[in-house]
């Protein structure tokens, strides 16, 4: 077998295709949403049409919208991330704050009510800056976090002159999805989404917290 063309080059273009299928859910009381990637469902539920529309730029920004296109009495659950700050996330219809629902992290925020078409749901979920140890044993050996973003650093490094537990002010130096801070020798670090590195471009993502 060539190592030009291993087992991941084939099946990796075979999940991406399924990522429209792991957004939303039917349940018995309605529809379940677990991602909130811009997006149309259009689908039969206890025998009425339903049609939502995702839109917004989450997670680039912490907001994102759905918009009601079927009007009907069913309920709108939305998966609250699991690094959520109790009290900090917010959701609103037609611009008025929901104030009577519960959002608690890894729990399901429940919006049940006569729709009407046209109605829009907005909801924030405020990020912060976290680590995520590589394991319990180590914790601080670790990737940065914000929200649900995986940051990388830059370059090819080992170490990061911060504290795991306090990134407060680290975080004060956001710029988009860009962090800046040092290694343990002083040497300057920029932190962007895992995402936007290409083939041949080194980066860090584990690495070990320095500063108490």
């Amino acid at each position: 077998m060539s190592a030009a063309f291993l087992l991941c080059s084939g099946t990796y273009p075979q999940a991406v295709t399924e990522y429209h299928n792991m957004i939303y859910y039917l349940g018995e009381r309605g529809v379940y949403i677990t991602q909130y990637i811009p997006s149309i469902l259009d689908t039969c539920w206890n025998q009425q049409q339903i049609r939502l529309e995702i839109s917004g730029n989450y997670p680039e920004t912490d907001a994102f919208q759905i918009l009601v296109h079927s009007a009907g009495d069913y309920q709108i659950s939305l998966r609250a991330p699991s690094w959520i700050v109790p009290g900090e996330a917010t959701v609103s219809v037609n611009g008025q704050p929901l104030t009577d629902i519960e959002i608690a992290p890894n729990e399901w925020i429940k919006l049940s009510r006569q729709w009407s078409e046209s109605d829009m749901i907005e909801v924030r979920f405020p990020m912060h800056l976290r680590s995520a140890g590589i394991s319990e044993g180590h914790p601080e050996r670790a990737a940065l976090m914000y929200g649900p973003v995986m940051l990388a650093a830059e370059g090819r490094h080992s170490t990061l002159q911060e504290n795991p537990e306090d990134l407060k002010e680290m975080e004060e130096s956001k710029e988009g999805l860009t962090f800046r801070s040092q290694t343990k020798e002083g040497t300057p670090l920029c932190f962007r989404p895992y995402w936007t590195y290409g083939e041949r471009e080194w980066y860090s993502v584990y690495l070990d917290f320095t500063k108490e």
